[in-house]
């Protein structure tokens, strides 16, 4: 059995966790929240709750953690879980510059430790027989591809959506795009 911890524990995390609960060979173990404390212990009493991401990252019975923090914190919580052998399922963007990401990677292979993008969109069972059939040419070549994914939202100057470091389009929906492009070009050229 897989014990997961969360750190951050908003909307996303809290989709995670119900995806979760239907898993066979993972189950949550602890969730770390700064500012959802009381709910967490009100929804999990079974599961440790730490307001310390270090201490729950520290905890020798979780195996694998997931971040579900605002994108500039990703790096950051994503290096030390990895650092302390965890295996590390982390929000997109997982960093913000190419070489945090580099660095990620670099600490992941040398520790052998597991580290992934959650890049739901990659696990659709469409977009796998999508790729089976270009990669066998069924379906033919691609000569021009366009795609969007789009939703409206309220400013809210306090969201991370609209913060000059880690926000916009290209961090928040834009990055599904950009993947599903590489990912069905990759083997077209």
């Amino acid at each position: 059995m897989i014990h997961w911890g969360i750190i951050g524990y908003g909307r996303i995390a809290q989709r995670f966790e119900k995806g979760l609960s239907y898993s066979t060979n993972g189950k949550l173990y602890a969730i770390g929240t700064k500012s959802q404390y009381q709910k967490a212990m009100d929804t999990h009493p079974e599961c440790h709750i730490y307001t310390d991401y270090d201490e729950l990252i520290n905890d020798k019975n979780i195996d694998a953690i997931y971040i579900a923090l605002p994108h500039k914190y990703h790096y950051q919580w994503a290096k030390k879980a990895l650092l302390n052998r965890k295996a590390v399922l982390v929000e997109k963007p997982s960093t913000l510059s190419v070489n945090e990401i580099i660095e990620l990677i670099d600490i992941s292979e040398k520790n052998n430790v597991f580290f992934m993008e959650a890049m739901k969109s990659r696990f659709i069972p469409m977009v796998s027989e999508l790729k089976k059939l270009l990669d066998q040419g069924i379906i033919g070549y691609i000569n021009y591809l366009e795609n969007s994914f789009c939703y409206n939202t309220e400013y809210d100057e306090n969201s991370y959506l609209f913060d000059v470091t880690q926000g916009g389009a290209l961090f928040d929906v834009g990055i599904y795009n950009i993947a599903m492009i590489l990912d069905l070009i990759k083997n077209q050229y």
